[in-house]
């Protein structure tokens, strides 16, 4: 295979294909896509493919994307990326029927590093108990000992070593490095209602904290610069970006190659040993239906060859609702928001430049709390974000459009951590351009009516407490009856929006209804795997993308046959 380092569109379409062969195709250059590439390619003798719908993320590569790019790596940037359609794809739902139709908008990374470069850098693993729960379905190998280590090699802790972290792995992990005078009061608050301050990625979970960082220095570590931009001139690795897959090519109940399309023409590439699936909770089961791998009923009814009939293809998504109360805060009391704006702004974006703190060195979620609804649970089912700002999420969902008020205002989004509402993503048609209906159906489980509830009241009683209730002039919810439970989840219904951690649309398991079985090999076709957010069982109690790497480390392992012991 003629290698380089990286291939661009050439704007012609009169070229004919090349055809070639590799041992490995990777599908998507995101959080997994960016950990399989780097990982595979340090074996010389292995030729590795990796293949990305999106651009480059870096800026000076694409000149014409300069600033969307640009603000991929600055912290603060999350409020442009989150809305660019130069790099992310902006999925939209279906109406959702258990939020009285209501439609959100999904973002998704279109770049290298995925959405692990649009994303709200937040580094949290979920709980030991989450991936105990995996091995005791029939995940065999994904218990919180066996999976520790792979969150441990991929670390780079900024602080130093400890008993829950580590130093010299590629992901950078960091500490925020501005701390807000209204996040301090709210951790206050929080331990006044006996919630311990506390590492939440250590031991036990529940507790209030600054969230740890994916940074390196002032800047975003996301998946692309942790992983592969050290690696690009690798001769063995070849990287195409702008190449959209359309199918997964199976002979004879085995996965040989991939079919895409890159600057209008159509491509096939074989592959020696492997094709992995790095897509997501949304392009993997798309990619896989679109190659008749799926639920046979829909591929007939749209005229897919059915080679493998998998009826949980693209079933079972989840995902965190959150619901966010924002209060306004006092005259005199500064918040994100009024630093936002004219000459403020430009004095925040000097100091970022000179020091590397301030407005631009923050993430959009600063502090995390963990907590239970009930004193009889194990661990914590609620969590919440603390922001010394306010955005209008709502519009967000409906239009994908984000911008701080002008005001000073404080934001506690408030959410469940294992929801059991489950949804789908299907194809509506054979065009692989054509995004597929997603259906979140987030409230469709009583449990998840009942603690998204039950976290809003705990909100409220947040909100109401010293030293934080003296900062907020007013806000919604403070009038309201702790006991009015149909207002609390109408409210619930009406504001809530996806927190972005689509899961389980690939599912995991031992029985023969899972996609994938613990290895992640793809159920009755040989040589093709899935590694990404899609493979869980379960979503885990927090962000995704951690786990996401994790998942990533270990399936490298499992594809060289090695095993990282504790």
């Amino acid at each position: 295979m003629r290698s380089r380092r990286i291939s661009r569109p050439s704007g012609g379409t009169e070229q004919v294909a090349d055809a070639w062969e590799t041992d490995y195709i990777i599908v998507g250059a995101g959080s997994a896509g960016c950990v399989l590439a780097n990982r595979l390619s340090a074996d010389p003798a292995a030729q590795v493919l990796l293949l990305e719908a999106g651009g480059d993320d870096r800026p000076l590569r694409e000149p014409r994307h300069f600033w969307s790019n640009l603000m991929i790596h600055v912290p603060a940037g999350f409020a442009n990326t989150i809305t660019d359609p130069r790099v992310n794809w902006l999925y939209r739902t279906a109406p959702d029927p258990s939020t009285g139709g209501r439609v959100y908008t999904i973002p998704r990374g279109k770049t290298l590093g995925g959405s692990s470069s649009i994303n709200g850098m937040v580094y949290i693993r979920g709980q030991q108990a989450d991936y105990d729960y995996w091995n005791q379905i029939g995940c065999r190998g994904w218990s919180w000992d066996s999976v520790r280590p792979y969150f441990l090699r991929a670390e780079n802790r900024e602080q130093g070593p400890s008993e829950h972290h580590a130093v010299g792995g590629p992901l950078h992990v960091a500490d925020i490095r501005s701390r807000h005078p209204v996040s301090e009061a709210a951790i206050a608050a929080a331990v006044a209602l006996g919630v311990p301050q506390r590492d939440v990625n250590g031991g036990d979970q529940e507790g209030v904290c600054y969230y740890q960082q994916t940074m390196r220095g002032r800047l975003r570590c996301s998946a692309a610069a942790a992983y592969l931009h050290p690696i690009m001139r690798r001769s063995n690795l070849r990287v195409e970006i702008r190449a959209l897959v359309t199918r997964i090519v199976v002979e004879h109940n085995r996965a040989v190659g991939v079919a895409f399309v890159r600057d209008g023409i159509n491509q096939v590439v074989r592959a020696r040993r492997e094709v992995i699936l790095c897509g997501g909770a949304v392009n993997s089961p798309q990619i896989l239906q679109l190659s008749g791998i799926g639920p046979g009923a829909l591929l007939q009814r749209l005229g897919v060859p059915v080679i493998r009939d998998s009826a949980e293809v693209g079933e079972n998504l989840q995902d965190h609702y959150i619901t966010t109360i924002r209060y306004n805060l006092k005259h005199g009391v500064k918040s994100i928001n009024e630093q936002s704006h004219g000459v403020r702004f430009l004095g925040e974006a000097f100091r970022y430049l000179i020091a590397g703190k301030g407005l631009l060195s923050l993430p959009p979620a600063q502090l995390g709390i963990f907590v239970r609804s009930r004193p009889d649970l194990a661990g914590p089912d609620m969590r919440f974000h603390v922001m010394p700002a306010t955005v209008d999420v709502e519009r967000y969902a409906r239009e994908g459009k984000l911008r701080l008020e002008r005001s000073a205002g404080l934001t506690i989004a408030a959410g469940g951590l294992r929801p059991e509402s489950r949804g789908h993503v299907r194809i509506v048609s054979t065009n692989p351009r054509q995004p597929p209906e997603i259906v979140p159906n987030f409230l469709s489980d009583p449990l998840d009516q009942d603690i998204a509830v039950r976290s809003l009241q705990w909100a409220r009683a947040l909100a109401a407490q010293d030293p934080l209730r003296p900062l907020i002039a007013d806000g919604p919810m403070f009038d309201l009856p702790l006991d009015d439970y149909e207002t609390w989840l109408r409210f619930a219904r009406e504001r809530g929006v996806s927190d972005n951690h689509l899961t389980c649309t690939c599912r995991m398991g031992s029985d023969e209804g899972a996609v994938v079985d613990p290895d992640l090999r793809v159920r009755g076709v040989e040589g093709l795997r899935v590694a990404d957010a899609s493979i869980m069982p379960r979503l885990v109690s927090g962000n995704t993308n951690a786990p996401v790497i994790m998942i990533a480390e270990k399936a490298a392992d499992m594809i060289l046959g090695r095993v990282l012991s504790a």
